[in-house]
C-alpha cells in the first residue's frame, strides 16, 4: 500500500527562512499507529513544531472519499532530541525542540481512522498570524482556508478588509497558538502645564497596533471630543483636571484607556 507522507516548508522569516521535513514513515494497522521522522535545520518558532496528520480511507486498493484530518489519541517520541506533548482537541500535537536544528523519531495513535488507509504528516513550524497593514485590514500568513472572527474565509483568501477588529483566527492546520494582531496601545500622554484659565496641550504616544489613520476620543473633566490627531487642546481649566484618551485604528481596534491628570 502506498503511503503519502508530505513536506511542508514555510518561508515566513524576513531575511531568511526556517524548513521541517519529514521522513522515514511506517505504519502499524492493528494499532492505528504511524511512525515517522521530523527533521528541522534552524531553530522553530518558539521552539515548537506543531505537527499534524491526515488520511483518506482505502478500500480495494483505492482511495475512497476525501481527506480528513486525524485526531490524536496519544504520541510518544522513540529517538532524537525534544519532547512531545498533546494538545487540546488532539487535532495534532507540540514537538518541543531545543537548539536550531535536530530531528525527532515520533508514534502518534490515530483514533477514528478505517482499518486500511493512506496518510500524510505535516511538520509546521509557524503559527497562523494576522498582520496589520499601515491603510487598514491584515495580510494572512499560514494555511488557507482561514477563520476570522468564527467565520471560515474562501480557500484562497489570504487578506482580510480593514473595519473589523480580528479577535480570533484559525487555519487549516488547526494550531491552538494563532498569533493575533497588536491591540493599539497608548504608551503615554504628555500634557503641558497651563496657568489657571489657560488650556494644556495633550499629545498621546502610540506604542503598538496603529495604522495611517486613527482616532483619538478624549474625556478631559468631563467634556469628550474626538480627533484624528494624537494631540488635543484642552478646554479653559482653573483648577486640576483629570484625562482620559482611548484610540481606535482603522480596523475598528480600541486601545486600553490611559489617563491621568493636567495640573493647573
Amino acid at each position: 500500500m502506498r503511503l503519502l507522507v508530505l513536506s511542508l516548508f514555510l518561508l515566513w522569516v524576513i531575511g531568511g527562512f526556517a524548513q521541517v521535513s519529514v521522513s522515514n514513515e511506517k505504519t502499524d494497522y492493528s494499532t492505528k499507529q504511524v511512525s515517522f521522522t521530523v527533521t528541522w535545520t534552524t531553530q522553530p518558532d518558539n521552539n515548537q513544531i506543531w505537527v499534524i496528520t491526515d488520511y483518506v480511507k482505502v478500500e480495494n486498493a483505492a482511495t475512497v472519499g476525501g481527506w480528513s484530518r486525524a485526531t490524536v489519541t496519544a504520541v510518544t517520541k522513540t529517538a532524537g532530541s525534544g519532547s512531545v506533548t498533546t494538545a487540546a482537541g488532539n487535532l495534532g500535537f507540540w514537538l518541543n525542540t531545543s537548539g536550531s536544528s535536530g530531528s525527532a523519531t515520533i508514534t502518534a495513535t490515530l483514533s477514528g481512522v478505517p482499518a486500511q488507509f493512506n496518510w500524510c504528516a505535516y511538520a509546521l513550524n509557524y503559527p497562523p498570524q494576522a498582520v496589520i497593514k499601515a491603510a487598514g485590514g491584515y495580510d494572512l500568513k499560514g494555511t488557507a482556508p482561514f477563520t476570522v472572527n468564527g467565520t471560515k474565509l474562501g480557500d484562497n483568501v489570504k487578506t482580510f478588509g480593514a473595519g473589523t477588529c480580528i479577535t480570533s483566527l484559525s487555519d487549516a492546520t488547526n494550531n491552538p497558538t494563532a498569533v493575533l494582531p497588536a491591540a493599539p496601545v497608548v504608551s503615554s500622554v504628555t500634557a503641558s502645564t497651563p496657568c489657571a484659565g489657560g488650556t494644556a496641550g495633550l499629545t498621546a504616544t502610540m506604542s503598538g497596533g496603529t495604522t495611517s489613520a486613527m482616532t483619538y476620543s478624549w474625556n478631559i473633566g468631563g467634556s469628550t471630543s474626538t480627533t484624528t490627531g494624537n494631540t488635543k487642546t484642552s478646554q479653559a481649566l482653573t483648577a486640576n483636571t483629570t484625562y482620559t484618551v482611548t484610540v481606535r485604528n482603522a480596523n475598528g481596534c480600541v486601545s486600553v484607556a490611559k489617563s491621568g491628570t493636567i495640573t493647573v
